[in-house]
């Protein structure tokens, strides 16, 4: 009897992809907000008493920070929202701060200025122009932040789930040395997105850096599902 396979034709060997759906539509789609890892965030919120944002404090919390940045896959950078009273809408020029002793020096020095105020000031890996201006997320986010009124501080600790769990001893050892300097501080741990809401799955709203420390705070606190004891 004749083997049927014998008059099978071989199939033909994939084609390569056109040179359009391998360099552009490929990242494109991992970029889509229902393609982008998931994040855990710690959110603090408590007292000003004892700001962070001033260097006797925060050289207090750099340590805790050092372990962890020593840890990513890619260096941090400091990106400060600093404005000066007599030029209110132009952020204060610090040129680019990668993460080092003397930056940090150098910006929480400014805010023992009275004159300078701080909007926020965010830690970036890998650097804001390499992550959400190109429409991914970054791998770890800090902000120092405030409620709605000024008074009260805050601190978001974001970091990729893949990360964990070879970050997370060092992530809570940053959690726990903010907590420490807050007065009457409360602490949330809760895994989501960059952004907190999305229109048609393609419109991302409240993205965190967009968003006040208080609104990721919130956010943990409607969400109680989504809420972990910590790292």
């Amino acid at each position: 009897m004749d083997d049927p396979s014998a008059d099978m034709q071989a199939a033909p060997a994939p084609r390569p992809l056109p040179f359009l759906l391998r360099n552009h539509l490929g990242p494109l789609a991992r970029s889509l907000p229902w393609h982008r890892p998931r994040l855990r965030v710690a959110a603090i919120m408590g007292s000003d008493a004892r700001p962070l944002r001033l260097p006797e404090n925060w050289e207090r919390v750099t340590p805790a920070l050092d372990a962890l940045i020593a840890l990513l896959p890619k260096p941090a950078t400091i990106r400060p929202w600093h404005y000066h009273a007599d030029r209110p809408g132009r952020p204060v020029a610090y040129g680019r701060l990668g993460w080092s002793a003397e930056a940090n020096r150098r910006w929480t020095e400014a805010m023992t200025d009275p004159q300078i105020f701080m909007a926020k000031t965010e830690l970036w890996s890998p650097s804001r122009s390499s992550t959400v201006e190109r429409r991914l997320d970054p791998d770890f986010y800090v902000q120092l932040g405030w409620d709605r009124t000024g008074e009260r501080q805050g601190f978001l600790l974001a970091l990729r789930l893949e990360l964990l769990p070879a970050l997370a001893d060092a992530a809570n050892q940053v959690v726990a040395a903010v907590a420490a300097i807050m007065p009457d501080s409360e602490t949330l741990v809760a895994d989501r997105s960059w952004a907190a809401r999305r229109i048609l799955g393609v419109v991302r709203l409240n993205n965190l850096d967009d968003a006040l420390a208080i609104d990721a705070f919130e956010w943990a606190s409607e969400n109680p599902a989504r809420r972990v004891p910590a790292f």
